[in-house]
């Protein structure tokens, strides 16, 4: 018999994953549109993009990447390991109701501690990548978009599987599995 709770935390917990891995490979946290030559540029936190009369996108690695954004992005993938991890551990305890496995708690504790550290480190990239604003290619201050540049929807891929793994530890920490 499936433990339904912890159904619900492996679900939460695999949407996060899946969402964090779709924000790292995707180039669109911040858009730049210029109504002048009806052009766009995309941000990413690897690459740049860019789109000139509608002719074909050209990306490049960024070149001026502010360090906030370096950080951001290997705190992403730190967290998205922990996630993973975090998933392998919690199989057998989700499948299984009363097994060896979850007989001593070890394995359920390093789950916990496993999705603290993935709240921790998803919780500091939030925080922290609005401080790279200030990149000129941009042009904004830290934490200050200018008007013409607005976020992209891989930023909020990003911060719905922040969310997702907030609800993920609460249900872990106030679960009796």
């Amino acid at each position: 018999m499936a433990n339904y709770k912890g159904m619900v935390q492996l679900t939460l917990l695999v949407l996060s994953f899946a969402m964090a891995l779709v924000s790292l490979a995707t180039q669109n946290w911040i858009r730049i549109e210029n109504p002048v030559n009806t052009g766009e540029v995309r941000f990413g936190l690897l690459r740049k993009c860019d789109r000139v009369h509608k002719r074909e996108e050209f990306c490049s690695f960024l070149d001026d990447r502010p360090p906030e954004w370096w950080i951001t992005a290997i705190l992403i993938s730190l967290s998205a390991f922990f996630q993973f991890v975090t998933v392998i551990l919690s199989l057998p305890r989700v499948f299984r109701r009363r097994s060896s496995i979850n007989s001593g708690g070890c394995i359920t504790r390093l789950c916990v501690v496993c999705s603290a550290l993935s709240l921790i480190l998803v919780s500091v990239s939030v925080v922290l990548f609005p401080a790279g604003f200030y990149m000129h290619a941009i042009g904004g201050e830290k934490f200050k978009l200018p008007d013409n540049v607005s976020f992209g929807w891989t930023y909020w891929v990003f911060y719905g599987s922040a969310m997702l793994t907030i609800a993920h530890f609460i249900t872990v920490v106030f679960s009796d599995c």
